[in-house]
């Protein structure tokens, strides 16, 4: 919980930073479907999870309506049984994004597409009931973040955020493997695809 509360406040500082020489921002909270593509992953935590957070899109300079920065934070927990002994487990992640959009204005001036790309730091906590394996297990991971989607731009401001991201993360650690029990093996792969919607603000 604390973690999530100093990821907050990182983010509302970046976006006062971004917002110096920025003319258009936007402010959303996210709410998304994870698909994860490893198969270590869909095995011990299941094939889906909720997956939320906030994210703030700036834009860059004040003649460009096409490129903008954008920084988020999201958040992910999800229970599950360990590969071998199947003992409980639970893992979280957090995954950071740093990265540029690319906006392709609507005609009709009610919508706005975008293509975007970034890094995304991820931190990767896993917790394991069983006497057998070290309980908890904590990394960070740096990996990528591709993102596709669209605005809808709504009366007194409100923005609606329908996307489709796609992460690439691989968890590394020292210890997450024991015996015949994995919670989350070395190298793992827990990215995946992220189906979503978010409701912004336009400031």
């Amino acid at each position: 919980m604390l973690t999530m509360k100093s990821s907050w406040v990182s983010l509302l500082l970046l976006s006062s930073v971004m917002c110096v020489s920025a003319r258009d921002v936007i402010l959303e909270f996210k709410l998304a479907y994870f698909r994860p593509t490893g198969a270590c992953f869909r095995q011990i935590y299941g094939h889906s999870a909720a997956l939320y957070g906030p994210e703030v899109t700036v834009q860059l300079c004040d003649n460009n309506s096409h490129w903008y920065g954008f920084a988020s934070v999201d958040y992910l927990s999800k229970s599950g049984r360990s590969i071998g002994l199947c003992d409980k487990t639970k893992v979280s992640l957090l995954p950071l994004a740093v990265g540029i959009k690319c906006f392709a204005p609507s005609p009709c001036k009610k919508a706005d597409f975008y293509l975007g790309a970034g890094i995304q730091p991820t931190r990767v906590h896993t917790r394991d009931c069983s006497a057998d394996v070290n309980p908890r297990q904590t990394s960070w991971s740096v990996g990528g973040i591709f993102k596709a989607g669209a605005y809808l731009y709504a009366p007194h401001c409100v923005v609606i955020d329908l996307f489709v991201d796609y992460s690439v993360v691989r968890a590394r650690g020292k210890n997450n493997c024991c015996g015949s029990s994995t919670v989350i093996p070395l190298k793992a792969n827990v990215g995946g695809a992220i189906f979503g919607v978010g409701l912004g603000y336009l400031f």
